[in-house]
């Protein structure tokens, strides 16, 4: 079986159709010679039938010579024949002398009277096949049996040559199958020959190109079809990575560089305390940047890694609403900013609640970075009537155009033109937040608000829909 495996597909096919056509060729050969033989048989039975009738017709008791002459010379098909003639009462009247003592059956049994015609087939002592067919017949008012046998072996021989031809043509036509099974297989598996070595050029340098799809509607073709997706996946996922590397440098490089300039004027020893006190101020708030931004990553790496599995529990969603709004309250007073909450009082819900916290986090996050000061953010939480669960943010920022709002949520995604004058942000915040409501079975929208703004909607299945 393993040499069986080893060997080529195109090898296995052609081996696979020859032998399959080599067994319905034997069946064919078989079936052939059989109804051959069958068919012989009932002509020599038909034409000895035809030679006792005509037989019966000079049978007359005593023999004479006219008789036994007829016997002797009638052979319509030059066969050598032997006949016997046997009385009513079983005594034997007359046997052809080639015969000797060899009979061409028993004593006919007063059964035999019952039957037309008696055939059957005797092997004689020298090994060769007769046929026999024996009849009752009226001769001058007295009945007697006639039997009479002609050879079987012109039949055998016939088959015998028929056997010898189609033996001998058939290595000949399994060598021509063989051949074509191996040309079609050849030319059936051409486009998976063409497709690994399109695939074998692929590399990180080509992502680009594609497995050529001969035949869109066949197997090969569905399997180049899923090929070139699956590349166009793994071309977009390292698009992305390369972005995402770029972007993520660019973000680490910015307070760091920020830190180093900071720095450099500290250490010119002209400044006032003051000054030193506002040197160390923005070093610290460009390394809590640096470090939000590292946490970020890291949260990142480890839920593409599987490694963030969800802590299930029931608890009511509004407590952790307005334990959320009150935590960024401190943030949204610094740029005047209100928020407010409009949320029932009970509403239970079965997740993971830290990280439905710091979902919750993110979008408020996003709301008073990029909201206008003297703004107002409300964050409200309902039940539809299919039992998902809503939580809306809702902001009165420039709003996102329609084209970006998929984009949003991408790694290090910002809509420049939109952006609040000193809002900054890491680009990672709705890209969490993305990522903790689909690990919830949920989805997350953004559209727009009533006048102005914009409105992200988190929508997730009731504790009776949560799955397991």
């Amino acid at each position: 079986m393993t040499a069986w495996k080893n060997l080529p597909i195109r090898i296995r096919l052609t081996l696979l159709h020859t032998m399959l056509f080599g067994g319905i060729m034997l069946l064919f050969v078989i079936g052939s010679l059989g109804f051959f033989f069958l068919y012989l048989k009932q002509h020599q039975d038909a034409v000895l039938k035809e030679d006792l009738e005509v037989i019966q017709q000079f049978v007359r008791l005593p023999f004479d010579a006219e008789f036994k002459d007829l016997v002797q010379s009638h052979d319509p098909q030059k066969y050598e024949r032997f006949c016997e003639v046997w009385s009513g009462d079983g005594s034997l009247l007359f046997r052809s002398q080639d015969l000797g003592d060899q009979a061409l059956g028993p004593a006919p049994a007063a059964a035999d009277s019952t039957k037309s015609f008696n055939y059957q087939s005797l092997l004689f002592a020298d090994g060769t096949r007769w046929r026999v067919v024996g009849s009752y017949h009226r001769s001058r008012g007295e009945a007697v049996f006639l039997r009479i046998a002609v050879s079987e072996e012109p039949l055998y021989d016939e088959i015998s040559d028929a056997a010898v031809v189609l033996l001998t043509l058939s290595p000949l036509v399994l060598v021509l199958v063989a051949a074509s099974a191996y040309y079609v297989s050849g030319r059936m598996l051409s486009p998976v020959e063409l497709m690994a070595a399109t695939a074998r050029k692929i590399s990180a340098e080509n992502l680009d190109d594609r497995l050529p799809v001969l035949n869109p509607k066949d197997e090969l073709g569905l399997l180049a079809a899923t090929f070139n997706d699956l590349l166009e996946r793994v071309h977009r996922s390292f698009d992305q990575l390369k972005r995402f590397t770029a972007d993520a440098s660019h973000e680490l490089r910015t307070p760091l560089t920020a830190m180093r300039s900071v720095g450099e004027i500290g250490l010119q020893g002209t400044s006032t305390e003051s000054e030193y006190r506002e040197v160390i101020g923005s070093m610290l708030e460009e390394n809590e940047r640096l470090t939000d931004l590292v946490e970020k990553l890291l949260f990142l790496s480890r839920a593409d890694g599987g490694r963030l599995p969800l802590d299930r529990s029931l608890f009511n969603l509004p407590d952790l609403i307005r334990e959320t709004a009150d935590l960024m309250g401190v943030l949204a007073e610094e740029k005047k900013q209100s928020i407010s909450v409009n949320v029932p009082g009970v509403l239970p819900l079965s997740a993971d609640r830290g990280l439905l916290r710091q979902a919750i986090l993110g979008l408020i996050d996003n709301a008073i970075k990029y909201s206008p000061d003297h703004s107002s953010i409300r964050v409200t939480a309902s039940v539809s009537g299919n039992g998902l669960i809503y939580i809306d943010v809702i902001n009165e920022g420039p709003g996102i155009p329609p084209e970006f709002r998929e984009e949003i949520f991408e790694r290090f995604a910002r809509v420049k033109a939109h952006e609040v004058e000193g809002a900054r942000g890491t680009g990672l915040g709705l890209s969490i937040v993305r990522w903790i409501v689909h690990a919830h079975a949920g989805t997350v929208q953004v559209s727009d608000g009533e006048g102005h703004g914009s409105v992200f909607r988190v929508a997730l299945p009731g504790p009776g829909n949560s799955p397991a």
